[in-house]
């Protein structure tokens, strides 16, 4: 299993970065392996709705299906690939206060491909 970790601060309030990070529309403009993200469920976005998504990976360009397993706003959420080249969850967290927070992204895999 590979789990890679990344935070970052940023100057603005948690509830707005929820907003922001949680609308996988939003994705591409932070995640630069990210090629297209879309919203294959109906609105409003909660745990239950399904992504794809298009992306640079290794080198090659890949697709996988998500789940959104977890939505709370405005602390995180959590998507898990339910078909793509491997088993693979991203937990966001956000914790902070009033006018700031950081911002926690957390992948991980089970390097076991999924079938199609």
């Amino acid at each position: 299993m590979i789990t890679v970790n990344e935070s970052i601060a940023i100057d603005r309030p948690q509830a707005d970065v929820f907003a922001y990070l949680g609308d996988p529309r939003n994705r591409v403009e932070w995640d630069s392996s990210v090629i297209s993200e879309e919203l294959t469920s109906p609105e409003p976005i909660e745990a239950g709705s399904t992504l794809r998504t298009r992306m640079l990976a290794v080198g090659r360009e890949v697709t996988f299906e998500w789940r959104i397993e977890r939505f709370v706003p405005p602390t995180g959420l959590t998507v898990a690939s339910t078909s793509g080249p491997m088993e693979t969850t991203l937990r966001i967290e956000i914790t902070g206060m009033d006018a700031a927070c950081t911002v926690t992204a957390t992948i991980s895999d089970v390097a076991v491909p999924l079938r199609a």
